[in-house]
């Protein structure tokens, strides 16, 4: 992710359960829906891990694709 205050690509980290919708933002192409439905998810149950939050299928595809989970993981 480039942030443009740096000038550079930077690795941005944060927890599924507790990352704020304004930095769910900067994740390219996300919508509106796609940030709402990743809170409502959350409040209903927490994440378990990063297949639970695939398994929910909250983002779309190429959204989904950008994220590099903590265990190693991509989707495809």
């Amino acid at each position: 992710m480039r942030i443009a205050a740096f000038g550079e690509d930077m690795t941005v980290r944060f927890d599924l359960n507790t990352v704020q919708p304004g930095i769910m933002r900067l994740i390219p192409g996300i919508t509106e829906d796609e940030v709402s439905r990743w809170l409502a998810e959350r409040a209903r149950t927490p994440f378990a891990a990063p297949d639970d939050f695939r398994a929910r299928q909250i983002l779309a595809a190429p959204r989904l694709a950008a994220l590099h989970f903590d265990d190693g993981t991509r989707h495809p």
